[in-house]
């Protein structure tokens, strides 16, 4: 959102984070000498740090007496550092959140698993143990999400082999399932992050394709290679394909599958591992099901 003047002086005082970060920006590209007290006064008070940092960027400019002649890839410069910073502190968010949930719940539900099972008769076929591999399963997607949000490790990893690897792992059912790409292809990244993209993205579409009738094939193609500037993962399925928009189906929780069975965790745990790797993945409908692209650089 682009602001003139008035609109930036107004927004400043907005309740919206990225209105008040729409605002500064204005007045990090447009020199206004008369209201560096105003910016001042911003910063004492403003508690989110890409917004202060903004902020803190504006009064420089205004300190500058050569800001008039700043360079425009410095500012750009600038906004894609914020970008990051967003980026940290969402990832920081996650982690220090899911966090606190696993440290104060999770040895609860152990405990009350173990008194269940003394003290309900035929607790093995009762609905409290389903309940109870319910909270389980919430808590390792959880553990895992918090994972997806740590800081990349790169090295060399034969992704061929891993993608193998973890297909073999992931499908449990009778799925056609087709590998295309380079063999004994190395790439540069972290392997836990991959795993966990490429792990929920064939559960993804296992669970696209179990959806079908018996009569109906199920066909998974997974190929993988390399470009001039970034490396790429394609999942595609001949499944049921998306319900709702690609937007909506990254956000945390949602799924279109029984909730008793998915936690609504794995396209999230996809989305921060490729955030964490500063990559992309890029879900769409492929016309006879979807597909799931992920793209990374060597770039740390």
């Amino acid at each position: 959102m682009e602001f003139n003047y008035d609109e930036a002086l107004k927004n400043l005082d907005s309740s919206t984070q990225r209105d008040r970060f729409s605002a500064v920006k204005y007045f990090i590209k447009n020199k206004h000498p008369e209201i560096k007290h105003i910016l001042i006064d911003k910063l004492a008070n403003e508690k989110v740090q890409h917004i202060k940092k903004a902020l803190e960027k504006a009064i420089d400019i205004l300190n500058n007496n050569e800001a008039m002649n700043i360079d425009e890839s410095e500012i750009n410069a600038f906004l894609e550092d914020t970008k990051d910073v967003k980026k940290y502190l969402k990832a920081k968010a996650i982690d220090e959140f899911s966090g606190i949930i696993l440290h104060e719940l999770e040895p609860k539900i152990g405990m009350l698993k173990t008194y269940l099972a003394a003290e309900i008769n035929n607790y093995e076929n009762s609905k409290s143990k389903e309940y109870i591999e319910e909270f389980e399963q919430f808590f390792i997607a959880l553990e895992n999400l918090r994972k997806s949000s740590a800081i990349a490790k790169f090295s060399e990893v034969n992704i061929s082999k891993l993608i193998n690897k973890i297909a073999e792992e992931e499908i449990k059912t009778d799925i056609n399932i087709v590998f295309d790409g380079t063999e004994n292809l190395i790439v540069k990244g972290d392997k836990h992050l991959l795993s966990f993209a490429i792990a929920n993205g064939i559960r993804n579409a296992q669970e696209s394709l179990s959806q079908l009738s018996e009569e109906e094939q199920k066909k998974l193609m997974i190929s993988w290679d390399k470009t001039d500037i970034d490396y790429w993962i394609c999942i595609a399925d001949e499944g049921i394909g998306l319900k709702s928009s690609p937007e909506e189906a990254f956000k945390l929780g949602n799924t279109s599958k029984n909730k008793k069975d998915h936690t609504g965790f794995g396209l999230s745990i996809i989305s921060q591992s490729m955030n964490s790797l500063n990559g992309t993945a890029d879900l769409s409908n492929n016309g006879v099901g979807a597909k799931l692209i992920l793209r990374w650089t060597e770039v740390e």
